[in-house]
């Protein structure tokens, strides 16, 4: 997603100050790096480690701040809080 993109969702939804969002395939983090600014709790999950990796360094390693999530034996992830907004571009 392009920066003016990010904006504009940002913007549209209220996300700010104290907001939980997921970003489900972060990738770099850069949706989740504006939102954290803005004041929102955020976590993000991607199937490439990689990105992840990116991801928590694009938010100086909290991008699981708001939930810590845990892979279930059948591979899906398990959260232990609620989301105000839940975001993908997979």
């Amino acid at each position: 997603m392009s920066a003016p993109a990010r904006e504009v969702v940002a913007d549209t939804t209220g996300i700010g100050d104290g907001t939980a969002v997921l970003d489900v395939c972060c990738g770099s983090g850069d949706f989740l790096a504006l939102v954290r600014e803005r004041g929102a709790h955020v976590a993000g999950i991607d199937a490439a480690e990689g990105m992840v990796a990116l991801a928590q360094n694009a938010v100086r390693a909290a991008i699981l701040d708001a939930a810590a999530p845990h892979r279930a034996a059948d591979g899906s992830y398990l959260f232990t809080s609620t989301f105000r907004w839940v975001v993908g571009r997979c």
